[in-house]
């Protein structure tokens, strides 16, 4: 038996095609939409891996650095009350080490009164430091003669300035010697003029009484 022959009119045909080809272009869209988010998402928790990994590193840095300071912190030697390598009031800078059993703050004070006295012009305060009989670069002398010196020094000039840094400590028989770096700078009353000494300075400290008195005040002259 024939079947009735069946007519496929063309517009039906061309519809239906163009109904399979934008089903399959939005398969492929969604398809590309749904790879492209993986590939993004795979990228961004690559980065987001790598970003922790070097926030770690940075943490992990920061903490051994810390640990660092903090062992250099505790084992630096502990500073006494005067304060080390600073200037102290006077222009006077004392070294950080420290192994007299004498309190460091009492010959700080003796080098200390002994520039204020110098600076200011004050010859009864600095006689007061010095013991009867002094040494000095020009030898062993009474202190009457020291006091006539410094007071033509304190006559002829208006202003003075004096500096000591690096004072080093040592124990003596009889004392304590200081040995320092020292700037000098003395403005003259005639002229105005300054004049700048530099050099080494040695401080022999005694305490026969009550009171640290300076036995030996000697200058070493670089010009």
């Amino acid at each position: 038996m024939l079947t009735p022959k069946t007519t496929v009119h063309c517009a039906d045909y061309n519809n239906s095609k163009h109904n399979i080809l934008a089903t399959n272009w939005m398969d492929f869209m969604h398809t590309r939409e749904v790879y492209t988010s993986l590939v993004f998402y795979r990228m961004r928790n690559v980065m987001d891996r790598r970003l922790s990994f070097s926030m770690w590193i940075l943490h992990a840095v920061a903490l051994v650095a810390g640990l660092m300071l903090s062992t250099a912190h505790a084992a630096s030697p502990k500073k006494s009350a005067g304060s080390d390598s600073t200037t102290l009031s006077g222009g006077v800078t004392s070294d950080p080490l420290w192994d007299l059993e004498i309190p460091r703050q009492e010959l700080e004070a003796v080098l200390m009164r002994l520039v204020q006295a110098y600076e200011g012009g004050n010859i009864e305060q600095f006689m007061a430091l010095i013991a009867p009989h002094v040494r000095t670069e020009a030898g062993l002398l009474r202190a009457q003669v020291l006091r006539e010196e410094y007071v033509e020094t304190f006559l002829g000039s208006h202003r003075r300035r004096m500096i000591l840094r690096n004072v080093h400590w040592t124990r003596a028989n009889d004392g304590v010697v200081a040995d320092a770096d020292f700037v000098s700078y003395v403005t003259s009353r005639r002229d105005d003029s300054v004049h700048e000494r530099s050099g080494a300075a040695r401080f022999h400290l005694t305490k026969p009484a009550a009171e640290w008195i300076i036995s030996e005040l000697y200058f070493s002259y670089d010009h």
